[in-house]
């Protein structure tokens, strides 16, 4: 099964023979079988025709709609009425501390695991004092996850932890143009954390697929507080996957010249965004310091999509998986978790 994506400005999809045919005037720049496709991600100015939208409907093929540059605006997909005894039980985990907490330090061990990893692998070839120091306060950080006592003090380890582990990643980038100071979200202020922040948004779309096909409660998170339109268990599972499919993606792809700071639209912006903005306040695009081209975009897409589909060990079954199917199956043990079969435990890499 595939993903289509769909980045061409005033294209529009269309229903043909069993297929979804991508158009611009009377211009055909794709056909694809509709069997073959497990989700749509449209970009900005991108339309669906109405026979289109109901088959894409009936045949539960989630379609996700995003901003031209990456941010998530909604998703058109077909209402699930299965897994309401999961739901409930969702509902009522989320009302227990010490649950919540629980699963939460699952999620926050598994991305600090993870981000040390990507370090070490990169800190065998270049040997930076700076960033040998960092995997040791990072360990020590990871042994201090137990001892927290509530979400705040676990958020706190957290941050702590990406305070230190982001200056260490800029360190392992051989190339000075996306080399940057820090991790910035809104806005990102340079061309690695712009790439990374897209790479999130991809990523966080995985994720909530997965989630929806199991039957979780998509906005009803752990580690992630929620709130009106947040997707939180997204943003919660997503969490050990982000240094391996975005951060380590990023870095390759950079190292091999797949990437180059040319892609990249420089702009000034006004004093209002010189700094970390708000969640509850809307980003234009002339708040962006740096924003991703067309190029840039597709050739992340690309990567990232056979990223995807790659296969590597996956300790739980003692078997080879895709990057996909991962997500999926740790989507799926949270589930049991929530019902009590399971404990749930992160998706880690040596």
């Amino acid at each position: 099964m595939a993903i289509l994506y769909v980045t061409e400005q005033g294209a529009r999809l269309v229903k043909g023979q069993e297929r979804v045919e991508v158009m611009k005037e009377d211009q055909k720049l794709q056909s694809i079988p509709i069997y073959a496709l497990d989700q749509i991600i449209l970009f900005g100015n991108v339309t669906l025709s109405a026979t289109l939208r109901n088959y894409l409907l009936d045949q539960n093929v989630d379609t996700v709609f995003l901003t031209r540059s990456g941010r998530f605006r909604g998703r058109l997909t077909s209402y699930s009425g299965s897994n309401i005894e999961l739901r409930r039980q969702h509902f009522r985990r989320c009302d227990d501390p010490d649950f919540v907490l629980t699963t939460s330090r699952h999620f926050v061990r598994g991305k600090l695991r993870n981000c040390r990893v990507l370090l070490q692998r990169h800190q065998r070839k270049i040997q930076n004092p700076d960033v040998a120091r960092g995997l040791a306060r990072m360990r020590g950080i990871i042994d201090k996850l137990d001892n927290a006592s509530n979400l705040d003090q676990l958020r706190g380890y957290e941050g702590e932890a990406g305070a230190t582990y982001f200056p260490c990643l800029s360190k392992v980038i051989q190339e000075p143009r996306f080399q940057f100071l820090r991790r910035s979200r809104r806005p990102p202020r340079d061309p690695f954390n712009a790439v990374i922040s897209f790479g999130y948004t991809m990523l966080l779309n995985s994720v909530m697929a997965a989630a929806q096909t199991v039957g979780l409660e998509p906005y009803l998170g752990f580690l992630h507080a929620s709130a009106n339109g947040k997707p939180s268990i997204g943003l919660d599972l997503m969490e050990e996957f982000r240094p391996l499919l975005v951060d380590a993606l990023a870095v390759r792809m950079i190292h091999r010249k797949q990437l180059d700071a040319s892609d990249f639209t420089y702009q000034e912006v006004s004093k209002k965004t010189e700094f970390e903005v708000d969640d509850d306040r809307e980003l234009e695009k002339a708040d962006y310091p740096v924003l991703m081209g067309r190029l840039s975009i597709r050739k992340w897409l690309a990567v990232y999509n056979d990223e995807l589909e790659r296969k590597l060990e996956y300790p739980r079954f003692g078997t080879r998986l895709s990057f996909k199917q991962i997500i999926l199956e740790q989507a799926r043990l949270l589930a049991r978790h929530i019902k009590g079969e399971e404990e749930y435990e992160s998706f880690t890499v040596r």
